[in-house]
């Protein structure tokens, strides 16, 4: 049996059901592990990293980010590294959760390093459009491992959509995102997985000892 509580996300409570096999330290250490192999990415503390504290002050200055905001509360990736502002493995279930969502959120944008090569950094940086297209295939990533992570429940394409307020993007193309992460929604809700991001993860995750939600992957 689960035990069903609340959790707030984006001012919005959702129900989650914490299930007898909850999600341990290890799954998820292991997990950032397993998908850094696979997806051959780097994992750095970011309050640590030099280069991370410019960006941060070249975000602000440029209107995209508050500094203390990204080196705080967000993981960002630059081609093959990741860099955390946590540590893995260490918090509440909630938190474990979060955690191996993002990393699969993350092992996306080294996907789309690889696909766009140097546009990657170009389009992220300079294109509004493409910055939330990219990040719209983040968060149904995000999407996904929620479902699964939690036992069926959902993350709603409005919550997700509008954290691109803190991307620096437009109105019109958070709009777009959320019609994406909408019509995404339906797909997951029916228990399909599309991002192969996510199925890398939620195979390695069946085969270590946790019980997610049942999912079909669709090719």
């Amino acid at each position: 049996m689960g035990q069903d509580y609340t959790k707030k996300i984006e001012g919005k409570s959702y129900l989650v059901t914490e299930f007898a096999n909850s999600l341990t330290k290890e799954q998820v250490v292991g997990l950032w592990e397993y998908m850094g192999r696979k997806y051959d990415f780097n994992v750095v503390q970011k309050a640590s990293a030099k280069e991370m504290q410019y960006i941060a002050f070249a975000l602000d200055a440029m209107g995209i980010q508050n500094k203390k905001k990204f080196m705080q509360s967000y993981t960002t990736t630059i081609g093959r590294t990741v860099y955390v502002p946590f540590v893995i493995g260490e918090g509440s279930l909630t938190q474990l959760r979060n955690q191996a969502a993002t990393c699969v959120h993350e092992a996306q944008h080294v996907v789309q390093f690889d696909r766009d090569s140097i546009y990657f950094i170009k389009n992220y940086t300079t294109s509004q459009p493409a910055r939330a297209h990219y990040e719209a295939e983040g968060y149904r990533c995000t999407m996904e491992m929620f479902y699964y992570l939690t036992g069926g429940k959902m993350l709603t394409a409005t919550s997700l959509a509008n954290m691109l307020a803190g991307y620096g993007v437009s109105e019109s193309d958070i709009r777009v995102t959320r019609r994406h992460l909408h019509i995404s929604s339906k797909v997951i809700r029916m228990g399909d997985i599309i991002s192969n991001t996510s199925k890398t993860a939620i195979r390695w995750l069946n085969n270590h000892g946790f019980v997610g939600a049942t999912v079909d992957f669709i090719k």
